[in-house]
């Protein structure tokens, strides 16, 4: 976390410092496996204080192992995170080299009606799924391998904003029955589908959009004969980039145009970013030849065309320079497959 922040505030030197002691510290301890009692529990920390450790359940898959795995998951991911957009080439590679971590753990379903419990269920199930994302993201951008495919874990999908976000345990009952109340389900109807929430669709979108690349890597197409979003549909969805519920939507919707392009651009093929070098990559994109005519065209060009035109008509200076934290590196990536799609 210290050199994520590190890098927020350009502390760039320092960031890789912290980087690199955050690596050798995580791959130190996955070698050794001495973990102090306090990093194994949950709640025995003074700064844990709001969680008693007699409060916290522990079920019969909260091993002391299985903890310490989760804990070497949601460093990995932070290490991840940092290193993969980084321009330093020995950095960038070690996102792949702490890929392993985040391909191991396997949160359980177990359902659970006590609070406490339940936030550490549903915060390991969310490490699960947002290192699939953002190893989905390297599978994106760079074309390599994927290390956790949308088929090896059965997990539900991530619950509501407000559940998440509720301060006590009584306004996370009534938040989770408001859900309920809101969107009942007729098990007898053929046409109910249950709503996800914003951040579910985010992971089904990258579920989708790899489908569809590892389609092209076995039989080299793809054919989708439509494809939708629930996420309209989502109490807290919205295409403002400043939702309070977060831009998870906004997201959302920039990856389902990704997924429309890569229908009939194959553009990881070409592995174009992968060198980290700008003239490489300038010179690789003048080689990719022009698309041919075909099905797919005309909706992947569509989206592509309003994602584009949302950072023009509000300036493209302005948003890199005032707007940056609203357009993460997805939405950056998004950007140049977009402007590349119609280029070609």
């Amino acid at each position: 976390m210290c050199a994520l922040g590190a890098e927020s505030r350009h502390e760039n030197r320092k960031a890789a410092l912290l980087f690199r002691a955050s690596k050798d510290i995580l791959q130190q301890k996955g070698r050794v496996g001495e973990w102090s009692e306090a990093e194994r529990i949950p709640g025995t920390t003074e700064g844990n204080a709001t969680y008693p450790h007699h409060q916290v359940s522990t079920p019969r898959h909260d091993t002391l192992r299985y903890r310490k795995t989760m804990g070497e998951a949601r460093c990995a991911f932070l290490l991840i995170a940092f290193s993969a957009w980084q321009c330093d080439e020995n950095i960038a590679r070690e996102a792949f080299n702490l890929q392993s971590f985040l391909a191991s753990p396997q949160p359980l379903n177990a359902s659970t009606a006590d609070w406490h419990l339940w936030i550490q269920e549903e915060a390991d199930r969310r490490v699960k799924l947002f290192s699939f994302a953002v190893l989905n993201l390297q599978f994106i951008a760079f074309g390599t391998a994927p290390a956790i495919m949308a088929d090896e874990f059965n997990l539900r999908l991530p619950c509501s904003c407000l559940e998440w976000i509720a301060p006590n345990e009584e306004k996370w009952n009534l938040d989770a029955l408001c859900h309920v109340l809101k969107n009942p389900q007729d098990p007898s109807s053929k046409d109910t589908l249950p709503v996800p929430s914003t951040l579910a669709n985010y992971i089904l979108i990258h579920a989708i959009i790899q489908r569809i690349l590892l389609a092209y890597h076995v039989i080299g197409s793809f054919k989708m004969p439509f494809m939708h979003g629930l996420w309209q549909k989502a109490p807290e969805s919205s295409l403002d980039p400043r939702n309070p519920n977060g831009p998870v939507t906004f997201t959302s919707t920039a990856l389902l145009g990704i997924a429309y392009v890569r229908l009939s651009f194959n553009l990881g093929s070409y592995r174009i970013l992968r060198s980290h070098n700008r003239m490489e990559i300038a010179n690789r994109l003048l080689r990719i030849p022009g698309l041919s005519p075909g099905p797919n065209l005309l909706p992947a060009a569509l989206h592509a065309t309003h994602a584009l035109s949302i950072p023009v008509k509000l300036g493209v200076n302005f948003v890199a320079r005032s707007h940056a934290f609203m357009w993460s590196v997805q939405h950056s990536l998004c950007g140049l497959e977009f402007a590349i799609f119609l280029s070609k």
